[in-house]
């Protein structure tokens, strides 16, 4: 079967080629960030592959289709993926996401902040959150898993699928066709916001890829909600549109472009974080700096728990 569905992905690769414009380093790119995603860490610090079938189904097709790729190209170039570009390796200790645990188990659904001991714990203890500027996670001294361009998303339109029109400035009419020579980018940017973000789903590689030393678990999001909702509220009123949302993981050749939004989107190589974000974006176009700031929900012992590192 799965022989079968690896000839059907490859026939539609052929079908649509639709990497063949990519240069040489955003393909290579590309494999790594699906490497990235593909693979997963076992309780016992190993290189594992992920095991849920859903997420299988969607980089296994990815993958055979860069592998295609680099075949018509003459095959895989030499180094182009290390362990670098692999989760974090812990063998032959367990990795800290699994030690955390302490044989315990985490909920169904969970809403999860990771971080560092102090700062997990005046959030779990005295509902003490901090909320910071979307701009922030640009910062170049954060590590890969954290840093991005939040305030920009890149999408690709393959020049086989496009094609463009000049308007005769005098007449108002379109002229002739005029067929794109190469992929099309197509950037959308934003004001900046302010966004809270959390995982909603577990995985033993998290606390080693975010360098976290801790965690709180929210069991109860309706209630989290409600708390933080109301404290930006009574400090801010209506001066901020206030959602949640999953994030909508973005592979730049392959896109619901309903679902676009810089707001809302991400880049597919952060994918595995399963990422729920809150977003405070402001009422009109402000373009100062956002400063960071702490709001404060109470404490969390009842719809939370707590676990750090020893």
């Amino acid at each position: 079967m799965l022989v079968r569905r690896q000839e059907i992905w490859e026939e539609d690769y052929r079908r649509r080629r639709y990497l063949a414009d990519a240069s040489d380093a955003d393909l290579a790119q590309r494999f790594r960030d699906i490497l990235l995603n593909y693979h997963n860490v076992t309780a016992e610090g190993r290189l594992g592959v992920n095991t849920n079938r859903e997420e299988l189904l969607t980089w296994l097709p990815v993958l055979t289709h860069v592998l295609q790729e680099f075949n018509f190209r003459g095959g895989i170039p030499a180094g182009i993926a290390s362990k670098n570009d692999l989760p974090f390796i812990t063998f032959p200790e367990p990795p800290n996401g699994f030690k955390i645990l302490n044989g315990a188990t985490i909920p169904e659904s969970p809403l999860i902040k990771l971080g560092r001991k102090e700062h997990m714990a005046a959030m779990f203890g005295e509902g003490k959150i901090r909320i910071a500027p979307v701009s922030s996670y640009a910062d170049p001294s954060l590590n890969r898993a954290i840093k991005d361009d939040e305030l920009s998303l890149s999408v690709f339109a393959l020049k086989s699928e496009i094609s463009a029109r000049v308007l005769d400035k005098k007449t108002g009419k379109a002229g002739p066709t005029i067929q794109a020579v190469g992929d099309v980018t197509i950037t959308d940017s934003c004001f900046d916001f302010y966004v809270y973000c959390m995982c909603e789903k577990y995985d033993y590689r998290l606390l080693n890829d975010f360098e976290a030393t801790a965690m709180v678990v929210i069991h109860d999001h309706r209630t989290f909600g409600q708390r933080l909702l109301k404290a930006l509220k009574d400090k801010f009123g209506e001066a901020y549109m206030y959602m949640w949302v999953p994030v909508y993981y973005v592979d730049p050749y392959n896109y619901d472009h309903t679902r676009l939004s810089t707001h809302f989107s991400k880049h597919f190589r952060y994918a595995y974080q399963h990422e729920h974000r809150f977003l405070m974006v402001p009422r009109g176009n402000r373009t100062e700096p956002l400063p960071p700031f702490f709001i404060n929900v109470g404490p969390l012992n009842d719809i939370a728990a707590y676990y750090s590192l020893t």
